[in-house]
């Protein structure tokens, strides 16, 4: 039986650690390191800030921070320890007006209103348009990790998922 949760990352470590779950597929920097669990790079993914169609932004020959800044922001649910590591320099350094882990939410808030939103270059939002920013606006590639207990082997059906996971992020991106 397997099981798919979309959760933050410390909420995923305690799973870990309580042995609730097998895995956990998450940004890297998202769970830090600890002793007793491996973190394998599975590569990386691109990252495109998203509007409704018609969205004043889109008119712009090109975006910078502080038109993005015009606009609510909507992200998913990172924690602050989270966000101070994944964040780079390059980050977009804003506090979001909303946090959600379901993205599919996320699109129909960013649907129907001016608020502006990340997703993953391969995430399907109809109704959205991907935005022209000029350079260091926002870091568009993230790594993604597997992480799992050291002393435990994946099983069959958790190495399927892995692979299934790395051959997509060797898609080209779409948009």
């Amino acid at each position: 039986r397997l099981g798919i949760l979309v959760q933050a990352g410390p909420w995923l470590l305690e799973r870990l650690n309580s042995g609730s779950i097998e895995f956990a597929i998450c940004v890297s920097g998202a769970i830090n390191p600890r002793s007793h669990l491996v973190h394998h790079d599975l590569g990386e993914f691109g990252l495109d800030m998203r509007v409704r169609e018609g969205h004043p932004l889109l008119s712009l020959p090109s975006i910078r921070r502080q038109d993005l800044l015009q606009y609510p922001y909507l992200a998913g649910g990172y924690t602050a320890d989270v966000r101070k590591n994944i964040e780079s320099p390059t980050s977009m350094r804003v506090d979001p007006v909303f946090y959600c882990d379901d993205y599919h939410a996320l699109a129909k808030i960013v649907r129907d209103t001016d608020a502006v939103c990340a997703f993953a270059s391969t995430f399907p939002t109809e109704g959205l348009a991907k935005l022209r920013l000029d350079q260091d606006v926002f870091e568009d590639r993230r790594r993604l990790n597997l992480v799992h207990h050291r002393s435990l082997e994946l099983t069959t059906p958790a190495r399927t998922v892995v692979e299934r996971i790395t051959e997509i992020l060797e898609l080209p991106d779409p948009l």
